[in-house]
């Protein structure tokens, strides 16, 4: 017998969930209700200011982002391969970690942090997820860095009853930017702009970043355009991944209305319609 399509979707949601709390409970250590206490220096540390949130969709090699050097930004993933990065001085740097990939080894983990402490400015606060501290540790990484870690671990329907509060368990989302909205939110922003968060590649060149693939030390997919074809069953999930990911952002732009906080898309084409357009450049008029 054949469950209708909702059911299947909710059991593997459900099953998901309790795969992601398992994995937490063994691999959180006893202490990390201390380690997520440190982040309440953050709450409403940037009440009522704006703030830029920077994917690595190609769509930011078509913006002026040096435009940005006196705003509050959270920098996403490996946005540290932007030529004009350090220019910009970077404060805030988000990470959704290496553990989470499974694709990924640890000699790709442990080279990714490598390529992070080259790259990352030692005063650039590295927001990074709490799952990665024990490899983080255990590795000696990024010794001089300030280092605060943020734990994904709640669902994301209990927000409204919840609420954000980053000094304990967060919210599992499909998608970094919605990390970074939640930790923005966490800090009082009251208008937040995405920049570079396009979901889709450049229609010339098909790449998915801004960065050319051998700049990155990692391959985050692991699956090459031809592979995904090939495999329907490949097809169908990042279908339904992405269709799950559109409810979270709809999730987060509602919670964020009700707290008086607005979520603009400034991105250059894309495909995430759910936040208002806004242009870019008319922003530092």
């Amino acid at each position: 017998v054949c469950m209708p399509y909702g059911l299947v979707e909710y059991h593997q949601f459900v099953n998901r969930q309790i795969y992601i709390k398992n994995r937490f409970e063994k691999i959180a250590g006893d202490d990390y209700a201390f380690v997520l206490n440190n982040n309440k220096i953050f709450k409403n540390i940037h009440k009522n200011e704006r703030c830029f949130i920077l994917g690595t969709g190609p769509s930011i090699n078509n913006q002026d982002v040096s435009l940005l050097k006196n705003e509050s930004c959270i920098f996403l993933s490996q946005f540290y391969l932007h030529k004009k990065y350090k220019n910009i001085k970077p404060k805030y740097h988000l990470f959704s970690g290496v553990v989470i990939h499974s694709n990924l080894s640890k000699m790709d983990g442990i080279n990714l942090y490598k390529q992070i402490e080259m790259e990352v400015p030692t005063d650039t606060i590295l927001l990074v997820n709490y799952l990665d501290r024990n490899f983080i540790h255990k590795n000696s990484l990024c010794k001089n860095h300030k280092i605060y870690y943020f734990a994904f671990q709640r669902l994301l329907q209990d927000v409204f009853r919840s609420g954000i509060d980053a000094s304990n368990l967060l919210y599992g989302v499909n998608g970094i930017p919605i990390m970074a909205i939640q930790i923005a939110l966490y800090m009082g922003f009251k208008e937040i702009y995405l920049l570079g968060v396009d979901y889709c590649g450049d229609k010339k060149t098909g790449a998915s970043h801004f960065y050319n693939k051998n700049e990155s030390v990692v391959d985050y997919t692991a699956l090459t355009s031809e592979k995904m074809l090939n495999n329907v069953s490949c097809v169908e999930n990042n279908f339904r991944s992405f269709v799950n990911l559109l409810d979270q952002f709809e999730i987060v732009k509602e919670f964020a209305n009700k707290n008086n906080c607005k979520i603009y898309n400034a991105t250059e084409g894309g495909i995430l319609e759910i936040f208002l357009r806004v242009k870019y450049s008319a922003l530092f008029k």
